[in-house]
């Protein structure tokens, strides 16, 4: 066990929550992720690796990566990893670059199964 698990171990007994560290650095950790990542540039960013950053983004950097959603530097697809981290406004903005045309018809589908996700999140509890 390394020792940022057994500080994450003990600060879980004290309610505090820094899995998403562990579990960056164990992605980071992986010989392959590490290959990837001599020769990675933002435009190939492995979504797994955004996967295990968002949680550790303030709002202007999940702004950032939108913006390269929107200029078409990043997939439309890396939307689904950034909703769950998303307030109403970057909701709001993604709707209206639906409209606008800066993304596909098709992200209003991954907004749609998102929020429809978190109802059914919400009447579980």
């Amino acid at each position: 066990m390394s020792q940022l698990s057994r500080l994450a171990k003990i600060l879980s007994d004290a309610n505090i929550d820094i899995s998403h560290l562990v579990a960056l650095t164990e992605y980071l950790e992986d010989e392959n992720v590490v290959a990837m990542l001599e020769t990675a540039s933002f435009e190939d960013l492995d979504p797994a690796l955004l996967d295990r950053l968002m949680p550790l983004l303030d709002r202007q950097s999940k702004g950032a990566i939108l913006e390269k959603v929107m200029e078409g530097k990043m997939d439309y697809t890396a939307i689904r990893t950034l909703l769950p981290y998303a307030d109403d406004h970057m909701i709001a903005q993604i709707e209206s670059g639906v409209l606008e045309g800066a993304f596909p018809a098709e992200v209003l589908d991954i907004v749609r199964e998102y929020q429809e996700q978190q109802v059914l999140e919400a009447l579980k509890k």
